[in-house]
Formats: structure tokens, sequence, C-alpha cells
């Protein structure tokens, strides 16, 4: 598929289509409403945003308006976390840092055991601290790319849990 974004080409063309079992992509917009349709299995495939208004872009099979990190604890063999920008972080929230700790422990605790997690989008500084938390555990790397694009450090970080 040809996307008009090519920083997401790989995305669209390699890590979609690989992906087998329960899918879950937070956060909808315009460029990911087909995202779905490009995975193995498109009636598995859930998406989640807390926004009510874009809920159009949101996956056929299911769609969740909900916080992702308030979601329950059903388990996913995939999650993918992509382009959550700073203007998405909460007021409440005190750094983009803190808020991106959140949502990568939060998807941690959502995985089967050998599930994979793929984060990324633009990053601010500390990022590299990601890379490294306990909560994680074990995991395996499958792929990393660190790209700038129009001056900000764009992130492409895919991992398979390992506990």
């Amino acid at each position: 598929m040809k996307t008009e974004y090519k920083y997401r080409e790989w995305i669209e063309n390699a890590y979609l289509p690989s992906l087998k079992g329960q899918v879950l992509i937070v956060g909808v917009n315009a460029a990911t409403q087909h995202y779905c349709k490009l995975v193995n299995e498109p009636n598995k495939c859930a998406t989640i945003d807390s926004d009510p208004e874009i809920a159009k872009y949101g996956s056929p099979a299911m769609h969740i308006i909900e916080d992702f990190l308030v979601l329950d604890d059903r388990k996913y063999d995939n999650i993918s976390i992509y382009g959550l920008d700073k203007k998405y972080v909460p007021d409440d929230e005190k750094s983009w840092l803190e808020w991106s700790k959140k949502l990568l422990i939060k998807a941690n605790s959502l995985l089967k055991d050998g599930g994979t997690l793929f984060f990324g989008g633009y990053m601010s500084e500390g990022w590299k601290e990601l890379l490294h938390l306990p909560e994680l555990g074990n995991y395996e790397e499958l792929y990393f790319v660190e790209d700038n694009i129009d001056g900000k450090t764009c992130l492409k970080w895919w991992i398979r849990k390992n506990d």
C-alpha cells in the first residue's frame, strides 16, 4: 500500500502485515484508518482513542473510546503506539516522558507473553530512557530505527515480550 507519509512506509508494508492474533492500535486519525485492514486478521484488530470525535477512523471490528491508561486487563498479541506527539499529553501530566513511560508500562501489562509492542513517533528530550525501563522486563528487540525528519527525532521501536 502506498502512503503519503514516507516515514510510515515500513509500518504499512512490513510491520502491520506481519501481525497475527489480537492487535490493539492506540490512537487513530485519518492517516491510520486503514491500519487494521493491513494486519493478517483484520477481525482481530481493535483500536482505542479517548476522543469520540475521531471514532470514525477506528477499527470496524472494534473501536474503544477510552483512555488507554485505564483500559481493563484484556490481553493482546500485539500493541502499537505510534505517532502520539506532545500535543496529546493530558494537562495534568508533568511531562511527555513521564506520560510515555506510563503508556509503555500499561502496554506491557496488556501484552501476552511472546507478544509484541511497537512504539514510536516524534520524540522529546530524554526519550532514550524509555528503551531501558525495568518495568518492561525481558524483551527481544525486533526493529529499531532512529530517523531525523525535519530536524526532529523520529523513533520506530518494536520489541517482543519474553517473560
